[in-house]
């Protein structure tokens, strides 16, 4: 997998007008996600919150911690997300909660429909030792913590859900998997400090991005490795949410992600890249730190692959991908993790919140709205109303 090279790129007008409004977002504090990094949480806040912890949450205040535990955790069994009505998700969290788990509530706005019932159903049934939320300063939710003697976490209020993985949200069931939680913050002010200027990472490959959508191309992006998985729908929900809407001209935008794990992709949506319409943008993403690339050596040790070793053979099969779809007409971008561990993540989380923003200034759109979602919200309530 090549590095990704900009240094001699130069960003068009468009792109530049993309950071323009970006900086000035951040400088007037409209803009607040760039900013997490700066706010920790004191571990003594945590210090009574049992070893296993249950978060109630939906799309962006949960999909955050199950993607740290699948790329820094994956075997952890000291999260359970509960995101569901299912009857066997449902009855898995209780049993947690009777065995001792915490619960840690999550809504932004502290009255999302399926986080509350949800919740007050855990409550009801498992009785748990220890209740957190994570939540609006004077939501309905936070005033309930309150009441109840809860321990109460904040979202800052330019933070919407699904950007903040980097607040309470993420730190405290990170916290609670053993992750690197000050590294990773620190991968993240990287990025932030590189995006200072109008020629970092982030914002090339927001202008690639860019180019092919104007194109009429869509964008696939297949990322090597399991860990990966919980990534890929984080950043599926990131984009849908945030670059789905409707201009000021009345312009319907919506710009599709579709995303898949390596090396499976090779033996399933490999073949539709390779022999389907050329209208898609292939992006890989993959390590190409030495530490990675070398580790386990040992797990390969038959025939022509003795001396690969997995790590190697995961970044041969990411090029051998792109270039197999380059081939069939497809246009392709590789997309290397270059820092190992919680700060390479750290990292990534920055890399694509500043991404799906600049994309959303530049089709025209405010990437941090989403009045789709709360007309949904607002027909439910309506129907729930009806069969009072």
């Amino acid at each position: 997998m090549q590095s990704l090279s900009i240094d001699n790129w130069r960003p068009s007008t468009t792109t530049l007008s993309a950071h323009e409004r970006m900086r000035q977002g951040i400088e007037d504090k409209t803009i607040g996600f760039p900013s997490l990094t700066q706010v920790a949480i004191s571990r003594e806040h945590l210090a009574d919150c049992p070893s296993q912890l249950v978060v109630v949450g939906i799309g962006g205040s949960s999909k955050g911690a199950e993607m740290l535990r699948d790329a820094l955790n994956p075997f952890s069994a000291d999260i359970f997300v509960l995101d569901t009505f299912d009857r066997l998700w449902m009855t898995q969290a209780v049993h947690w909660v009777q065995k001792g788990a915490g619960v840690l509530i999550v809504s932004k706005s502290g009255g999302t429909l399926e986080t509350i019932e949800l919740a007050d159903m855990l409550l009801a049934e498992g009785q748990p030792s220890w209740v957190g939320v994570v939540t609006d300063v004077g939501s309905k939710l936070d005033k309930k913590a309150k009441t109840y003697n809860w321990r109460r976490f904040h979202i800052p209020a330019n933070v919407g859900g699904r950007y903040s993985v980097l607040s309470p949200v993420g730190y405290i069931p990170g916290h609670m998997m053993g992750i690197d939680m000050p590294s990773m913050f620190a991968g993240g002010q990287a990025i932030v400090d590189a995006e200072v200027r109008a020629n970092g990472r982030a914002l090339y490959i927001a202008e690639r991005i860019y180019e092919q959508i104007k194109a009429g191309r869509l964008s696939v992006l297949v990322a090597y490795g399991n860990r990966w998985s919980g990534f890929c729908d984080w950043l599926t929900q990131l984009w849908w949410e945030s670059l789905g809407q409707v201009t000021d001209d009345g312009d319907r935008v919506g710009p599709l992600l579709f995303t898949s794990i390596g090396p499976h992709a090779q033996h399933s949506i490999g073949q539709l890249l390779r022999d389907g319409p050329a209208d898609k943008f292939v992006m890989t993403m993959g390590h190409e730190t030495p530490e990675e690339i070398r580790n386990y050596q040992k797990c390969i040790s038959a025939g022509h692959l003795t001396r690969i070793s997995a790590g190697r053979l995961l970044h041969m099969q990411a090029d051998a991908t792109s270039e197999a779809v380059r081939e069939a007409g497809q246009h392709t971008l590789s997309l290397p993790i270059v820092r190992d561990g919680a700060a390479g993540v750290g990292e990534l989380i920055m890399t694509w919140q500043y991404v799906v923003s600049y994309l959303g200034f530049m089709l025209n759109i405010n990437p941090y709205l989403q009045p789709g979602v709360e007309r949904g919200k607002q027909l439910i309530n309506q129907r729930l109303g009806a069969q009072a």
